[in-house]
C-alpha cells in the first residue's frame, strides 16, 4: 500500500509517458488512422441508412399515388405496377438488412481494426505505470547515494528493485512498440478494406433500388420532354393569350402581358397589316386567372 501511494505521489510530479521517440510516432499516427476511419465507417453507415430509407419513400410515395389517380388511362396502370414494384423493393431491402451482406462483412473487420487500436490505450497505461515504477525506484536510489550514510544492504535493495523495474519499463514498451507496428503495418489493407465496402454497398443498394424501378424511370425518359414542354408553356404565357392572338388574326402581331391583380393578366395584341402598313390593328382584353 506504501508503494501505491508513493507511486500515485510519483506520478503527479512526472511525465509518465514513455520517452521513446518510435514509441510517440506510432502513438500519434495510430490515433490519425483511428479516427480517420471512425469517420469513413460513419460516412458509411449514414448512406447506408440514407439509402434504405430512400425505399421506403419511394415505396410510401408509389402506394399513395395508385390509390388515388382517378382515371382508368395507360399511366395508371404504370401507376399500379410501380407501386407493385416498389413494395417488392421495400421487402427485399428489409430482408438484405437481415442478411449477412459482403460490405458488412468487410465493415466488420475495419471496426475489429480500429477497437484494437482503442485497446491500446491498456497498454499504454501498463506502458506508463511501468515507467513510474522506474522513476520512483531511480529517485530512491539517487536519494541514497546522496546520503553518507546508507547501509549496504538497502542500497543494494534498492538497486536491485531499480533495475527490476528498469527491465519491466523495457520490455513493456517493446512490448507495445511491438504491437503498434503490427497495426500500423494494417493501415493499407484497412483503408483498401473501407472503400471496397462503401462502394460495394452503394452498388449493391443502387442495383436493388434500379432492377425494381427501371420500368418507371422508362416510363418517365419516355414523356419528360412532352411533359417538361406543357410545364414550361403553362408557366411562361397566361391562359387566353393564344386565343387572343388567334382573334387578331395577322401575321405580325406583337402582345404585352401586364399582370392586374388576384392573379388576371390584361393583354394587349398589336398587329399590322402586310397589305396596308399604314394600318395597325390594336386590342385588349383582360384574362381571369
Amino acid at each position: 500500500m506504501l508503494h501505491g501511494i508513493k507511486k500515485l505521489a510519483k506520478s503527479a510530479t512526472i511525465n509518465t509517458e514513455p520517452e521513446d521517440a518510435h514509441y510517440l510516432d506510432l502513438k500519434n499516427k495510430l490515433d490519425v488512422i483511428c479516427a480517420s476511419l471512425k469517420d469513413g465507417l460513419r460516412s458509411m453507415e449514414k448512406v447506408d441508412t440514407d439509402l434504405t430509407k430512400s425505399t421506403t419513400d419511394v415505396n410510401k410515395f408509389s402506394q399513395a399515388l395508385a390509390s388515388q389517380y382517378p382515371a382508368q388511362d395507360d399511366l395508371r396502370t404504370e401507376v399500379k405496377a410501380t407501386a407493385d414494384h416498389t413494395e417488392q423493393l421495400f421487402k427485399a431491402t428489409a430482408m438484405s438488412e437481415d442478411a449477412v451482406s459482403r460490405h458488412t462483412v468487410i465493415a466488420r473487420s475495419v471496426r475489429s481494426y480500429v477497437t484494437e487500436i482503442d485497446g491500446l490505450a491498456r497498454e499504454h497505461k501498463a506502458a506508463a505505470s511501468s515507467k513510474t515504477d522506474y522513476e520512483l525506484y531511480k529517485s530512491k536510489v539517487d536519494k541514497l547515494d546522496s546520503k553518507e550514510k546508507t547501509s549496504d544492504q538497502k542500497a543494494s535493495r534498492n538497486l536491485d528493485k531499480l533495475e527490476a523495474s528498469k527491465s519491466t519499463y523495457d520490455s513493456t514498451v517493446a512490448g507495445v512498440v511491438q504491437h503498434m507496428e503490427a497495426l500500423y503495418g494494417k493501415q493499407q489493407q484497412m483503408y483498401h478494406a473501407l472503400y471496397v465496402a462503401f462502394w460495394i454497398m452503394h452498388k449493391d443498394r443502387t442495383d436493388m433500388f434500379s432492377s425494381r424501378t427501371s420500368t418507371a424511370q422508362e416510363y418517365a425518359s419516355k414523356h419528360v420532354d412532352d411533359v417538361f414542354a406543357l410545364a414550361n408553356t403553362s408557366m411562361d404565357r397566361p391562359v387566353g393569350v393564344a386565343a387572343l392572338t388567334e382573334e387578331v388574326k395577322n401575321i405580325n402581331v406583337e402582345t404585352t402581358t401586364v399582370p392586374v391583380g388576384s392573379g388576371a393578366y390584361e393583354v394587349k395584341a398589336t398587329a399590322s397589316d402586310p397589305t396596308a402598313p399604314d394600318v395597325v390593328y390594336t386590342a385588349t382584353k383582360t384574362v381571369a386567372p
